[in-house]
């Protein structure tokens, strides 16, 4: 939900910010950060709108999958993409089973909320930008959200690794 509300507010922070937005705005920047490439303010618009969709699709498909997690683990378990996770649950009683789904599943809407937030932050960067200098300083604001991204992947993946290792410990 939370997503989607970050989604809302950027869409909204661009539709508001749009009319002081000059004609034509820098949309691709090489890495010191010069644009490279001008187009329409429109073009930008329809960028965030396309992000903001594929975004909030994300959003509601993890949601989805984290709210209906023990109903798709029990009726479809070929769907979770995790097999020797898979195995091991198999293993253990219905009500452990249940507690190792849940801590697999429900930090997901956290993650994407996360990503969603690393993405969304440079795109109101560009619309101020844009509407101030149309100079996209993105060297270093592309570094930290890359470094975000991964320092979220890989908190995500120990994460997981953790639990794979406890759920070990319980099988054997």
């Amino acid at each position: 939900m939370a997503s989607l509300i970050a989604s809302a507010a950027v869409a909204a922070y661009a539709l508001l910010s749009y009319e002081s937005l000059p004609e034509r705005v820098a949309i691709d920047f090489d890495f010191a950060g010069r644009p490279t490439r001008y187009a329409p303010k429109s073009e930008l618009l329809s960028m965030l709108v396309l992000l903001v969709a594929i975004l909030s699709s994300v959003t509601i498909f993890t949601s989805v999958l984290s709210i209906k997690r023990h109903t798709i683990v029990e009726r479809y378990p070929y769907l979770v993409n995790l097999p020797a996770l898979a195995i091991l649950i198999g293993k253990l009683s219905p009500q452990l089973r249940k507690t190792y789904i849940d801590r697999a599943f429900i930090p997901l809407p956290a993650s994407i909320l996360m990503l969603n937030l690393v993405f969304f932050l440079p795109l109101v960067h560009i619309i101020i930008e844009a509407a101030r200098t149309e100079f996209f300083p993105s060297m270093p604001f592309i570094t930290l959200s890359l470094t975000i991204v991964f320092l979220i992947v890989l908190f995500t993946m120990l994460y997981y690794r953790r639990i794979y290792k406890e759920l070990r410990s319980q099988v054997t």
